[in-house]
Parts: C-alpha cells; structure tokens; sequence
C-alpha cells in the first residue's frame, strides 16, 4: 500500500478513535466548578494545569497548596470564598483575591507555558479540546518520527508506528494536561538524533544540530528527571560507539559541534535556572529529590507490608546527623531536600537483597504491564475497583492477580472489559519485544541494542518503587521497536541484520 494512502488511513482511525474518546469524557463537579477530565482526572494537575492557569492570568509560576497562605506585594485582601477555584479567583479585583500556593517547584515550566496558551486564549472551561489537540498531534508526529528507529533494523515502520499511535497508554495520557506527551515527544527526537548518530552515512545538518540542542535543553524543562537522562546520554552513546567499532569517535560530529550543541542547551536551561536561583537560592533546576526519595522509601515499605503512612524524616536520619535535621527543619530549602534525599536513599539500601528484589520486581512489573485502564476508565465516567494496593504486603503474585480478576469479572463488567485489552497490549508488547530482542544480530545493531538497554535501565533506577503505567511512556518508543521487530521476524522468519550494501 502506498505510504501517503496508508498515513491517512492512520490518521482517519487515530482522529476517530480520539475524537470518541473526548466526546466520551465525563466532567465532574470540583469545589462548586464544572471541570473537565483533562484536568481533574490529572494526576498532580496543580503541577501542569494549575501553574498555567496562574502564568496565564497572572504570570506567575505558582501552584495551589494546602499550605499557609503566601501572600504577595499586590494582594491586600483575603479573597472572600477560600474554596473558590484558581481560574474564578483570578478574574476577582487583585485587591481582593490572595490564595495558598507556592512557587513551582517540583516540576519544569514547559508544560504550564504550553498549556497556559489555550488557556489564556480561549478560557480555562474552552482549553480541554486544544490541549487533547495538540498533544495528539504530539503523539501522531513522534509516531512518524520514530518509524527512523527501525530503519537499521530492516523491520516494518508501518508496525512500529501503528502500536505507538494505538497504544492505550499513549492515548490516555494524550487526554489529560499533564507532563508525559510533552517529554516522550522531545525525547524520541533525542533518541532519533542519537540512532542518526550510530547509523547515518553523512553529516548531521546545522537544522538537525540546532533542533538536537533544543531538545536536550527542553527535556529537563519537560521533567526534571530528563537532567539526569542528559548527563547519560554521551556516555551512553560513546559505549555504544565502542561495542560497534572499537572507537570512542563519533561520526560526523566533531568537536565544534558538541559545544554548539551544548551551548543551546545551557541556554535553553539557564532561564529555569535562574529563576530558581532568585526564588530558591540555589543555581538548579527542581528541587524534588527530597520529595521523590520519600516517596521511594514509602512505597517500598508498602510493597514489603509494612504501612501505608508517610514516613518523617526523623524515622530515618541517623543519630549523628541529628543537627542538621534540625537545621532542616527550621530553614526549608533546597540543602533540606538534599539532606532527606540521602537519608531516605541510605534507608533503602540498607534493607535485605531479598526485601530490595521482591519490591523492585514487584514495582516493575507494575511499570511494564499496567495498561492505563484506570485513567481512561475515569476519564469517560466507568465505575472501577480501588486496585491501587496490587501486590503490596508480599503477596503471592498469582493468587493477587487471580482475586483482583475475579472482583473485576464480578463487580466491575464494564471496566473489566477496558482492562482486558489495555493488559492484553501491554502483555503482547512485551512478549513480542523479548522476540524482536533475541532476534537481533551482528555487532552493529547490538550497539544500538545496547544503547537503549542502557536508556531502559536508567529509567528504571530513576522509577525505583514507582511502578505507575504512565512513568513507562518514554519507554514506549523503545519497547514497541522492539515489538515491532518481534512481530517482524514472526511473521517473516528473517533475524533482523545489517544492510551489507
């Protein structure tokens, strides 16, 4: 079939597939408001939709909290409903309007910009349909963009892109204002400049370079973790560079390249940073990791049974540290979230190997197979079991899985149904991604094979004890290549090998 004719068809079924799921979408009353899924089925939307509503009336790069209140220089007066929402609150007189936030901090200012522009054009009730838009068309456009990936592969790009543009998991976080499109998408440009790298046979033009720098300047604007993702990658790359020729030489990319390269990305970064510099006094670009090393603690007691409350600081910091805990608690800052970060972090491994294997597998397993059936479960309105505890306390695998089907099949027909064909995706992907792995061979395409093994493993050691579907995006780009490759060498008996000419 001609491609032309084949992306249409791709593009009628994909706009039919999400036009019905929007038009499914059930909205639901939140503090005395009509909202729409996007935002209130968002996990931690005050983050994304919450900071672009105030950049976007007044602009600012704040976030709801249930917090003391802050007040600023132009607020006077307290506003007269506390409960009213962010997007009432901000048309109010400035003299009567003050709310509990705080400066953003735990995520990068990408999305809010983004998401602020609908907002601020057509209004905070009209910018679901343009921000679902949007990052459809993010999605679609990836898709086209990774079909590259399976070029040194020699398998089907019409495969590959087909379980990118179809894949629940995608598509579900396509319809909420959150991060994760956002930074997938910048990312398989990265990992598209990078198998250019590996595999092209003439130099990269200055367009290529410029957009390259772009994007690595914007993944960690995206999330923060994707600062720890471009540390990685040139080390990663130069692994790659030697397992396929016994150099650590980068083809057609010399020296003067890499420091434009990473000149545009520190200038991309450097506003960010300062920003953060000025409002939390340190020169850097989140100020989480104490945050997300709680939760990390946290949920590996969960898994190995031992509570569901949230762990103080004071439970895990040693004795000898026992003055700069109370220096932490007394002046928050960014030296607070580093001190808890390393005592949360020796209070993990500290624990046994088998307590430490059976929460990771446990959590992974979550990450690799979960389909997102429960955000487009409430996204259009379908009634679902509280499942959110699977395989925590050591629990058989087997017997968990098999009750929580049986509640399913019982009390839950409809969602059940939903759930069947996301795990099923998932669980064929993966099965399909082992074959496309074992199937590749010859020095050349292990290196690349390599380079992403090496990606996966970085993601996982961020994740930890994350095991939540919508964390895997990134990933999808590399696991449904590999999926692809699986399907076709089934298909077509053939392992997958480099062109000889």
């Amino acid at each position: 079939m001609d491609n032309k004719r084949l992306q249409l068809i791709f593009f009628i079924i994909f706009s039919f597939v999400n036009v019905g799921l929007y038009l499914l979408a059930v909205d639901q009353e939140k503090r005395g408001k009509i909202l729409s899924p996007t935002y209130w089925n968002t996990p931690d939307g005050q983050r994304y939709w919450g900071a672009a509503i105030n950049l976007a009336e007044r602009g600012e790069f704040t976030v709801r909290t249930a917090g003391p209140t802050i007040r600023y220089r132009h607020i006077e007066k307290e506003r007269p409903n506390p409960d009213l929402p962010l997007s009432e609150a901000a048309r109010l007189p400035r003299k009567s309007r003050t709310v509990s936030e705080e400066p953003l901090a735990r995520a990068g200012p990408l999305p809010a910009l983004l998401f602020s522009i609908p907002i601020k054009i057509v209004g905070f009730d009209r910018a679901p349909a343009f921000i679902v838009s949007f990052q459809c068309t993010l999605l679609f456009a990836l898709s086209l963009l990774v079909r590259s990936l399976a070029v040194p592969f020699r398998c089907n790009g019409n495969i590959l892109q087909g379980l990118l543009i179809f894949n629940p998991n995608l598509i579900g976080l396509a319809h909420h204002a959150q991060s994760e499109l956002i930074f997938v998408f910048l990312f398989t440009v990265i990992l598209w400049f990078c198998s250019r790298l590996l595999t092209a046979s003439k130099p990269a033009t200055h367009m290529e370079i410029i957009l390259f720098g772009l994007c690595i300047g914007l993944l960690p604007l995206a999330r923060p973790l994707g600062l720890y993702l471009i540390v990685a990658i040139p080390i990663l790359l130069l692994i790659s560079l030697w397992i396929q020729s016994g150099s650590f030489r980068v083809r057609y990319l010399n020296f003067q390249k890499l420091i434009f390269i990473s000149l545009i990305a520190g200038l991309v970064m450097l506003p960010w940073s300062v920003r953060n510099y000025a409002v939390f006094g340190e020169f850097t670009l989140t100020q989480s990791e104490g945050i997300m090393m709680q939760w990390h603690y946290t949920s590996m007691k969960l898994y190995l049974g031992e509570g569901d409350s949230r762990n103080n600081l004071a439970d895990v910091i040693s004795p000898e540290d026992s003055e700069k805990l109370n220096e932490c608690n007394s002046v928050r800052g960014p030296k607070c979230s580093q001190l808890a970060a390393v005592e949360y972090f020796k209070a993990i491994v500290d624990r046994s190997p088998g307590d430490l294997i059976y929460a990771l597998s446990s959590s992974w397993a979550k990450l690799f197979f979960s389909g997102g059936a429960t955000q487009i479960a409430n996204y259009i309105g379908v009634d679902r079991p509280d499942a959110h505890n699977f395989l925590y306390g050591k629990t058989n695998w087997y017997h968990s899985s098999l009750k929580l089907m049986k509640e399913f099949l019982r009390n839950y027909q409809l969602f059940s149904v939903i759930f069947l064909f996301c795990m099923a995706f998932a669980a064929i992907a993966r099965t399909l991604g082992v074959i496309g792995l074992a199937a590749v061979q010859g020095r050349h395409l292990w290196s690349i094979t390599v380079f992403y093994l090496f990606l996966i493993t970085i993601f996982l050691l961020m994740y930890l004890f994350s095991g939540i579907g919508r964390f895997r995006a990134p990933l999808e780009p590399i696991l449904m290549l590999y999926a692809a490759i699986g399907t076709s060498f089934l298909f077509h008996g053939r392992a997958p090998r480099r062109r000889t000419s």
